[in-house]
């Protein structure tokens, strides 16, 4: 996997991940509606359980933002050495560019696989 193929993967990753967040925060709100409605009918105890659901995925979702964030740091400081070993390989025989485009995209690769690992 190329590092470019691996990049378009944690972008793709990314997008997955903002869609789950903007899923949990919807039904965080759905659930705190839910709350309203059984503290409205005066059915205390119901409230209580929707409101702890609603907790739940808001704990979630805070994960998941913070993970979002991390995720969005690391594409950004990928791209940037993307460019920078881009820019940096003007022959295929300087064998320090080459290397460092190696280990890139292990990093990448390595990164990406985490990044899996935590959506799963």
């Amino acid at each position: 996997m190329s590092p470019r193929d691996a990049l378009r993967e944690a972008v793709a990753a990314e997008h997955k991940l903002h869609l789950q967040l903007r899923e949990l925060e919807e039904n965080a709100v759905r659930w705190q509606r839910r709350a309203t409605l059984a503290a409205d009918q005066k059915e205390p105890e119901l409230a209580q359980q929707a409101l702890a659901r609603a907790a739940a995925l808001e704990e979630r979702a805070a994960s998941l933002r913070r993970l979002s964030a991390e995720h969005a740091a690391l594409i950004r400081a990928t791209k940037a050495q993307l460019r920078a070993t881009s820019a940096a390989v003007s022959s295929p025989a300087d064998a320090e560019a080459r290397l460092q485009a190696m280990e890139l995209e292990d990093r990448l690769e390595r990164d990406l696989a985490t990044l899996k690992a935590l959506l799963s």
